[in-house]
């Protein structure tokens, strides 16, 4: 093969490739009166996970939430998160429920070197593998061994992948620069450990027949994996008669491209719940207790076992975090929290998932904090009404009262018997 080819081979395959996804996530908590909705969006990195917790999502949203059952479950979960606030003697109710998963794959790529090199047969001349990690013109170079006559060399590499990754691939992709020092008539080829077959495989017997220094690309279907190992055999046999030629490879870069399916599940859901404050002397207090719910109660649907904060990640309490640690600012007419947190959320099968989220706690006034509640001003012109009318119903009172008192001090003046002194006969 000509190396033009390989070398465009290379250019169309890393055009294509879709790059890794960042991962993010917030909380927004907005207070109004009496109530507050809680909005949270996710979107969770199943990639690293088993392939099977990602499968088990999507089959899932397949029968649940594609489809009509979408309203039983909402039931459902609606019945269990309020059993939760009962049974945790919270003064909540969940007033409305709504949320949304989807998955979705697509194709990522990730580069792995060689992690060890075998000289089974052969002399290293120069070079280590050190040497063939990256494409400088730094080489390894292997001097044949002769065996009446058979120049021969054989090479073994160990290419290890990521656990993550060696469940989700779809191609691999073999990257060798390198060449001969002089053409062979027997066997120049390249072999990848086969772990259905339990064996080398040659996937090319004359690809490495080349003496000027050539970038090969080899595609390779995931059966070349075994305990996310890739094993990659060379070798390179030459029968000559006497007097006889020693045969040198030398090696510039050997790479595994793994193109494998990038998994994202994004998860949105969206709670109202009343019952967080009460109206005091102070304002309006609010308590803050809502921002760290974690509804872990099991319930049964449809022959799962499933729990709010497992199926939804309905997970706050990150949240707890006393409220005099969040930012907080007034922007004249809201005051607004906000927290930056790690969060570790676990699936439906307890696998953990690291995010890093920012939770915005929105309050409709101008409020400060006190025994971690939350308290809403009252606005000066309400108070100063509140006042005068305080003072009107006051002296109001005060009237009433003294024209009862009058009134009953007269009655007592009427009602009174005359008493007369008697004097003498």
């Amino acid at each position: 093969m000509k190396k033009g080819l390989f070398i465009i081979l290379l250019l169309l395959l890393l055009a294509t490739i879709v790059p890794s996804i960042s991962y993010a996530g917030d909380v927004k908590l907005t207070v109004n009166g009496d109530t507050v909705t809680i909005e949270a969006n996710y979107k969770l990195n199943f990639t690293k996970l088993p392939m099977s917790e990602a499968n088990w999502y999507e089959v899932f949203i397949n029968k649940f939430i594609k489809t009509i059952e979408k309203r039983y479950l909402k039931d459902s979960l609606k019945k269990n998160i309020q059993e939760y606030f009962n049974v945790g003697k919270m003064p909540y109710t969940l007033k409305d429920l709504d949320f949304n998963l989807t998955i979705t794959k697509k194709l990522a790529n990730v580069t792995y070197l060689p992690k060890s090199l075998v000289s089974v047969t052969g002399n290293i001349v120069s070079g280590d593998i050190s040497s063939i990690l990256s494409e400088d013109g730094i080489y390894l170079k292997v001097e044949s061994v002769n065996t009446t006559n058979v120049m021969n060399i054989l090479l073994e590499f160990n290419i290890t992948l990521d656990s993550e990754v060696s469940d989700k691939v779809n191609r691999i992709f073999l990257v060798i620069v390198a060449n001969l020092s002089k053409q062979v008539n027997t066997e120049a080829s390249i072999s990848l450990y086969n772990s259905e077959l339990s064996t080398f495989e040659v996937i090319s017997n004359n690809v490495l027949n080349v003496t000027t220094p050539t970038k090969i690309i080899i595609i390779a279907t995931k059966d070349y994996i075994l305990n996310n190992t890739i094993w990659v055999r060379i070798n390179i046999t030459d029968t000559q008669t006497y007097p006889s030629t020693l045969v040198y490879l030398t090696i510039d870069y050997i790479s595994v491209i793994i193109e494998f399916e990038n998994i994202v599940l994004e998860v949105s859901y969206k709670l109202t719940i009343t019952g967080i404050s009460k109206m005091t002397w102070k304002g309006r207090v609010i308590d803050t207790g809502f921002r760290c719910i974690k509804p872990d109660l099991d319930f049964e649907f449809r022959g799962y076992i499933l729990r709010p904060c497992r199926i939804l990640f309905i997970d706050l309490t990150p949240l707890a975090k006393p409220l005099k640690y969040w930012k907080r600012h007034f922007n004249g007419t809201h005051t607004i929290f906000e927290l930056n947190f790690n969060y570790t959320l676990v699936t439906h099968n307890g696998y953990l998932i690291e995010l890093e989220p920012t939770a915005y706690l929105i309050v409709e006034g101008e409020a400060y904090v006190e025994d971690d509640n939350i308290i809403v001003k009252v606005p000066s012109a309400y108070l100063y009404d509140v006042r005068t009318w305080i003072i009107i119903a006051s002296v109001l009172i005060i009237v009433l009262l003294a024209l009862l008192y009058i009134r009953l001090a007269k009655k007592s003046l009427i009602l009174r018997p005359r008493r007369y002194i008697r004097i003498g006969k």
